[in-house]
């Protein structure tokens, strides 16, 4: 496969060898560096052993929702299995990392890895690069170019663990992140470094933006979209007034896949049983990858569904970060878990970041059909076409660079 339309990056920072043990040994001492040990293998003895994740088995005739894609399983149909096993496999799972180059938090204390507190952003990158993957229609042996972009020793990776965090200017290093917060992380290091036909949105009070949704899809400036009618298609080569609202109907091209996400409170603490149905309903949605989301203070990637059993990826097992663009190479399968693991709905907690992908304006109208009239999607999410004025003061129209791909 042609990789141009993905980011070509090189520039690893060289790490001499054995770096977590010498940088701890030069610059502590060997005391803090064997508790610097024993802490990952802590977090890693604890993901092995976590009891609230289950194995995912199917022994039924039961659907199986992974990313928006329903497999029906069952025993006499090996032809599923394999299939959903394939897939399983090439989800990109991102994991805390050992050994990334320094960074300090205001409070002067240094990290080299982000255990115990970067979970949320794990999280946000494999949402990220889940969907960039099913953009660019990659399999995983096409990926590397892509995984390079959230290498965390990769001076210039775009999506890295440092870059997400550059972009939030109330907290730093050490600090818990909300899915709400990574989800505004994303947009951010997107907007500093854009793909030429990709974006992202974040949508609050669950409410998408029709406006929104066609200025960023159309490169059209915020002003000017407001300007013409968003009650339907706004590619129609149509150019009398509508009706409804008595704007003129625009003919703009569609030249941006999005993704759009939603931060959404499903209940206090844990989520209510009246929204149970909705979380459902958007892990089965077809242009659904992903939620931010999991138990409190413990972020996991929701990808798919099984009766009541969420699918997750669990990025709370410590891996050491690559040192040099062979070791990159070397260690590719550490961004994949051939295995998937489930969390019953009534543990997770209520706050969630949802994600979904348009490749086109096909797509909107057709997931724009569902939120309106599917029940369990149309009580949590909503379309309206012009942006309230009090929210108007919160977008402004954003120039940046668009980065062209060899």
């Amino acid at each position: 496969m042609n990789l141009h339309n993905t980011p070509k990056l090189e520039g690893f920072i060289i790490i001499i060898p054995d770096f977590q043990a010498s940088y701890y040994k030069n610059h502590h001492n060997g005391n803090l560096w064997l508790k610097k040990i024993a802490r990952n293998f802590t977090f890693n003895l604890k993901y092995c052993f976590n009891v609230s994740l289950k194995r995912l088995y199917m022994i039924n005739e039961n659907s199986v929702y992974l990313m928006g894609k329903e497999y029906k399983c069952s025993p006499f149909i090996k032809k599923v299995y394999k299939e959903l096993k394939k897939n399983i496999k090439e989800i990109v799972w991102v994991t805390y990392r050992a050994g990334i180059r320094e960074f300090e938090s205001e409070n002067g204390r240094v990290y080299n890895s982000d255990s115990g507190w970067g979970c949320t952003i794990r999280v946000g990158q494999m949402l990220l690069i889940n969907c960039l993957k099913i953009h660019y229609k990659m399999g995983n042996e096409t990926i590397s170019e892509l995984l390079k972009t959230i290498e965390d020793n990769m001076e210039n990776a775009p999506f890295s663990l440092r870059k997400m965090l550059s972009t939030d200017i109330t907290k730093g290093p050490g600090e818990w992140f909300s899915p709400s917060e990574v989800s505004h992380m994303i947009v951010s290091v997107l907007s500093n470094h854009p793909l030429n036909d990709f974006k992202a949105l974040v949508f609050m009070d669950s409410l998408i933006l029709k406006d929104r949704i066609y200025s960023e899809a159309c490169n059209i400036s915020f002003e000017d979209i407001r300007k013409y009618c968003t009650c339907s298609i706004i590619s129609s080569s149509e150019s009398h007034l509508c009706e409804t609202c008595n704007k003129p109907k625009g003919s703009f091209k569609w030249v941006n896949s999005l993704l759009i996400m939603l931060p959404l409170m499903l209940g206090i603490r844990k989520i209510q049983q009246n929204y149970v149905e909705s979380l459902k309903k958007i892990l089965q949605n077809k242009y659904s990858v992903g939620i931010i989301g999991g138990k409190p203070n413990s972020a996991l990637y929701l990808a798919g569904i099984k009766n009541d059993s969420v699918i997750v990826f669990d990025p709370h097992y410590v891996q050491d970060a690559s040192s040099s663009l062979s070791d990159f190479k070397r260690t590719l399968s550490t961004y994949f878990n051939p295995s998937l693991n489930t969390v019953e709905i009534e543990n997770l907690e209520s706050s969630i970041t949802i994600g979904f992908y348009l490749r086109n304006e096909e797509d909107f109208a057709d997931f724009s059909d569902q939120v309106v009239n599917e029940k369990g999607l149309n009580n949590i999410i909503f379309i309206k076409n012009e942006t309230p004025d009090y929210m108007l003061d919160s977008f402004s129209a954003q120039d940046s660079m668009i980065i062209e791909f060899d």
